[in-house]
Order: structure tokens, then sequence, then C-alpha cells
């Protein structure tokens, strides 16, 4: 089938920018390899992956107030996502950040490791409410998810219970409208 298009450009409106950012990050209908090869993703995508003064949080926040919560396809795409970026984000870069700080914490003659060393800074309980917050955003998406195949399973639950019972009711009415045979005795 085809694609509807995009809305326009100018004057923009919030269904414009929400469908050109979904679109530049969390397309249908192209692949991970497809969506390298644009050149539209890789400004948020930067910004998804910006390590620095918390910019990543505040795009995924964005992000998931975007997408729509009642689409499954966005929401795992999104958790996927997510989880990659938290992997090479905090995973990988924050690892070699923190080994290089301690590496040159423990080398340095005159170095404090208890005043510059990794984790020490008047910064620390901003970025770690950060990372809480980012966190939170997976974690939402997920229970956002749950959520609805839950709410899917009891209604497709609801309609089998009610064809089910729609039968016994048909059955049950035909049994009353047809005579049962009698057994005859004979003597």
């Amino acid at each position: 089938h085809t694609w509807p298009p995009p809305p326009p450009l100018w004057p923009p409106s919030y269904s414009a920018v929400r469908a050109r950012v979904l679109y530049a990050v969390l397309p249908a209908d192209a692949t991970i390899w497809q969506l390298l090869h644009r050149p539209s993703v890789y400004p948020v995508l930067l910004l998804l992956f910006f390590p620095f003064a918390s910019v990543s949080t505040v795009t995924w926040v964005v992000l998931l107030v975007l997408i729509d919560k009642t689409d499954e396809y966005q929401l795992t795409n999104y958790i996927l996502l997510f989880r990659t970026s938290l992997f090479l984000s905090v995973g990988v870069y924050w690892s070699i950040k923190g080994f290089v700080y301690l590496y040159l914490c423990t080398v340095a003659r005159n170095g404090d490791c208890m005043l510059t060393g990794p984790g020490v800074s008047d910064l620390q309980t901003f970025k770690i409410a950060m990372t809480m917050a980012r966190l939170s955003c997976g974690w939402i998406a997920f229970v956002l998810l749950v959520r609805m195949r839950v709410r899917y399973f009891h209604m497709r639950n609801l309609k089998v219970v009610a064809a089910v019972g729609a039968r016994r009711a048909k059955s049950a009415a035909k049994a009353k409208t047809t005579p049962t045979p009698t057994p005859t005795q004979t003597d």
C-alpha cells in the first residue's frame, strides 16, 4: 500500500515537526542501513547520543512525547533505540571516560583522587538526576508497551468469550425450538 504524503513544511505546526522528527528517527518503511544513508537522521541521532550537558536526556523526553503511545511499532523502536544509545553513551563512553580519569588521577604526582577523581564534581548530583530521568524514559515506554499489550489481549479474550457465549446461546435456543424425540415404548 502507499504511504500518505508528509504534512506541509510551512506554516510549521506540531504535526509537521512531529512527523519530520519521527520519520527521521523511527521510519516504518526503512531499515537501519537505509536510515544511515539519510542525512536527516544525523542531527537527531547526535542529540540522542550527545553525552554532555544532559542534552540527550531532554531529547529522549521530547522523543517520548512525540511518539504515538498506542502504536506498538513506535514504542518498540523507541525502546530498542533507547537501549542501544544507553549502551553506547552510558556503557562504553562512561567506562572509557571513567578509566581515563582514574588513570590520570593515579599517575599524577600532585593529584588527589578524592578531590579530582572520576565521579567527583560539583555537578555530580545533577548528572545522577539526569541519568535517572533518562532511565525513566525507557521504563515509561516499556510500561506503556506492556499496558497496551495487556489491553489488547484482554480485549481479544473478551471477544472470544463473547463469541463462545453467543454460540452457546444459539445452540441452547436451537435445542429449545427443535422437539426432542421421545422414545416410544413397545411391549
